[in-house]
């Protein structure tokens, strides 16, 4: 997630948004390490002075990514404006809860990986043992 000035060429903000998608997708393949890569992430993308942005669901199709649009985000200046903070509170709220969902998942994969990070140095021990004692006994 990124704030950009407003006064940023079009050139400077596709970029930006280049490197953001290229590292939403470094995260989503870094969480497939954990074995619970979820198929879309979302992501913030704010430009300007703060009070504009956009919420984009990136999702992973066979080898390929694809951006697409999920909410537009309005801060409003003015009172006249505050119409338009009940779509960007709703989307900002869907964005906690889809990260929120994640937990579990991550957590359950995490513990999995630590109980057989442990299993596996305890039979390499026992390998090692093994190993050493058989080589006394041919002595």
């Amino acid at each position: 997630n990124e704030w950009k000035r407003s006064k940023v060429t079009s050139e400077l903000k596709l970029k930006q948004q280049s490197k953001n998608l290229r590292i939403n997708a470094s995260i989503m393949n870094s969480l497939h390490a954990f074995g619970t890569s979820p198929s879309s992430l979302l992501a913030i993308d704010m430009i300007g002075d703060g009070l504009h942005g956009y919420i984009y669901l990136l999702t992973k199709v066979d080898d390929y990514f694809a951006a697409t649009l999920h909410s537009i985000l309005v801060i409003p200046r003015r009172f006249a404006d505050i119409a338009c903070i009940e779509n960007t509170l709703l989307a900002l709220f869907r964005f906690k809860h889809f990260y929120i969902s994640l937990i579990p998942a991550l957590r359950k994969r995490i513990a999995t990986n630590e109980m057989y990070s442990n299993i596996g140095s305890v039979c390499e021990m026992d390998a090692a043992v093994s190993d050493s004692t058989h080589s006394e006994e041919d002595n």
